[in-house]
């Protein structure tokens, strides 16, 4: 995202109130467009819904479908993410920009494949009518696409044209839906979710073609990003151990006496998941100052240090470059830190004020109260191993995932067990003691860089093919023959 980073933090060097408001809100929105997207649309057609008579278990059967397909096209993509961003790094540091294209069109064709068995398995036996089925599944299908591109866009420069795009596919959104609903007299729900799946393709249409105008040559290697699941089986369970660590105190709840079962299809607990859903989103002021200040400004300094390294640089001038690192580092996870605190802070009076008249229950704000605490320990956590990563200290990162999903799993299945009093303090108490960790390993490695820079680098590199490598070559082989 550093790529994004750096185009955005042009934006606020313009002067006065609404250049700076501008340049927040294009921030908030390259960011984290598809969360924006998706709160934008639940809010206005839960509205509409309701106004179109749709009765209390429909529009609950339209939330958990798009909560349903968010957070499981979410987890099947993490498996791909840390991988593709490091291959697309290599190939960018190689200046081998032809590999870049095909990666994505291998990857949705992969996850395509597989979203299709998981789709199909999980929408098989269910009651719901075959029209409503066939547009849950192309939004499942459509989300994997979207967030597998969202790893490329950071390399474009005309950021306009995705927030063009953003626009346009929520305005089809809702366009469409009046007519399906209103003009055709398709049900509501089916209606309004056909509309998000044509939204939603209009967006991925802007995403391609931006992509394809900038990676403009391609090879034929579409499917060597599989190498790197042989090379680097870390990031794999890094991407995957976040995405379900993100997640397992919904399960849990889900699959506890307090859950909600839809149509014999979806289970989910309404009580627990929407405060959970609008904690998580008072992390968006620490997600954005990452992209647009931390990961722009460290990321300079990284690059200046590892070149002087490279390029034979003097042993005062290496060292004076590293404290300079380790000081931004330092300055800016502080800077962060306290920002985000006053916005936790601010969200949870705001909460307070808007929650009850948005319905929710008494229990359910508790909830939302020590969620949105241990979001912002979440939060700074997340950025402590994305540091780590940016060393390739994958050790480190896996260490702290696995830590978070296991605590997580554990404590929330305990505060369960001990009463309704204790929910969400599981999910806090494992982020809290999570970025303890983080911290710790974070401090151990900026205090040792010397010796994880210099000693812990592999000598030789095993080139002896594996599953993934042997995968791989057949794909490409069997495409070149074609």
């Amino acid at each position: 995202m550093a790529g994004i980073g750096f185009e955005l933090k042009k934006l606020f060097n313009g002067k006065g109130l609404i250049q700076g408001i501008r340049a927040c809100f294009l921030s908030m929105l390259v960011a984290i467009g598809p969360t924006l997207l998706c709160i934008l649309m639940m809010t206005v057609l839960q509205k509409l819904l309701y106004n179109w008579g749709a009765s209390v278990l429909q529009r609950e059967l339209f939330m958990a479908t798009v909560i349903y397909s968010f957070t499981f096209s979410l987890i099947l993509t993490s498996a791909f993410t840390m991988i593709l961003s490091r291959y697309i790094s290599d190939k960018i540091y190689k200046k081998e920009y032809k590999d870049i294209l095909p990666s994505l069109k291998g990857a949705i064709t992969v996850c395509i494949l597989i979203g299709c068995i998981i789709g199909i398995a999980f929408y098989w036996r269910s009651p719901l009518n075959l029209l409503f089925k066939l547009a849950a599944y192309t939004l499942f299908i459509e989300l994997n696409i979207l967030w597998l591109q969202t790893l490329y866009v950071s390399a474009l420069k005309d950021y306009m044209k995705l927030v063009k795009g953003f626009f346009t596919g929520v305005s089809f959104v809702f366009l469409f839906s009046y007519i399906l609903v209103n003009l055709m007299n398709i049900d509501a729900v089916t209606g309004v979710l056909a509309s998000i799946d044509i939204g939603f393709f209009i967006i991925i249409l802007f995403f391609a073609n931006g992509i394809q105008s900038f990676f403009c040559h391609e090879s034929r290697k579409f499917f060597d990003f599989l190498e790197y699941f042989d090379r680097y089986p870390s990031l794999f369970f890094i991407g995957i151990f976040y995405a379900f660590g993100l997640y397992v105190h919904n399960f849990l709840f889900w699959a506890s006496g307090y859950r909600t079962i839809l149509y014999d299809t979806y289970i989910f607990a309404p009580f627990y998941d929407v405060p959970a859903f609008w904690a998580f989103l008072t992390v968006t002021p620490a997600m954005v100052i990452f992209v647009v200040s931390f990961e722009t400004s460290f990321y300079e300094k990284c690059k200046v240090y590892y070149n002087a390294i490279c390029n034979g640089g003097l042993i005062e001038d290496i060292d004076q470059l590293q404290n300079e690192m380790i000081d931004v580092v330092s300055r800016n996870l502080r800077n962060i830190m306290g920002i985000q605190l006053l916005f936790t802070i601010f969200f949870l009076d705001i909460g307070m004020i808007f929650l009850p008249l948005a319905g929710l229950e008494n229990k359910c704000i508790d909830i939302f109260n020590v969620l949105v605490i241990g979001n912002y320990a979440f939060i700074i956590m997340f950025i402590c191993f994305t540091v780590l990563l940016y060393f390739d200290d994958r050790k480190g990162a896996l260490m702290i995932v696995c830590f978070f999903i296991l605590a997580n799993a554990q404590l929330t299945r305990m505060t369960i067990l001990m009463g309704e009093n204790y929910y969400g303090l599981g999910f806090m108490t494992a982020a809290f003691l999570s970025l303890a960790i983080g911290f710790a390993r974070l401090n151990h490695f900026l205090n040792n860089i010397r010796y994880f820079i210099f000693c812990s680098q592999p000598i030789t590199q095993h080139n002896s093919d594996k599953l993934f490598t042997w995968i791989s070559r057949k794909l490409n082989k069997l495409l070149n023959d074609s």
